[in-house]
């Protein structure tokens, strides 16, 4: 008698574990840590605007500099890696072209990488454009433009 009680209480069990209808089984309130993973990326957090990713942002071209040994060399290590191929004026204004590497870049990284060029170079501050245009290197097209407010990618 004993076994058949003791088997019936455990197919309750099993059958509430089984079918529950809250959001976690049964089995998901007792056997998970008690630490649960509750990572959050910052792209699903919705009620908080995107232009708040960059607000605490510290970069600055200085940064690359001391880090990268000085300007020339963090220069050749852009060109060896691919990220910039070129660099030369057409009708006046200065045109910087771009490798495969750069458009692989996150947003942020390519803000970076052309505004470290202006700053190695003073092209938006000492040329009368201002101006900056990004040619991707094997479509030979425009594919951005920096100027003093910023990088703006097509």
């Amino acid at each position: 008698m004993r076994i058949r009680i003791y088997l019936t209480v455990l197919t309750a069990f099993l059958t509430l574990g089984a079918h529950s209808a809250q959001a976690g089984s049964f089995w998901d309130y007792f056997f998970t840590p008690e630490v649960q993973d509750t990572t959050r990326y910052y792209q699903n957090r919705s009620h908080e605007m995107h232009m708040a990713i960059y607000e605490m942002d510290q970069w600055t071209p200085e940064v690359w500099t001391t880090n990268g040994g000085g300007e020339k060399s963090m220069m050749d290590k852009l060109y060896i890696n691919g990220i910039i191929t070129d660099q030369y004026i057409d009708d006046g204004v200065p045109v910087l072209e771009v490798g495969q590497h750069f458009m692989e870049l996150a947003g942020n990284d390519q803000r970076r990488v052309v505004s470290y060029v202006d700053s190695v170079f003073g092209i938006t501050q000492g040329h009368e454009s201002g101006t900056i245009i990004l040619n991707h290197w094997k479509a030979d097209e425009a594919v951005g433009v920096y100027t003093r407010q910023g990088l703006q990618l097509q």
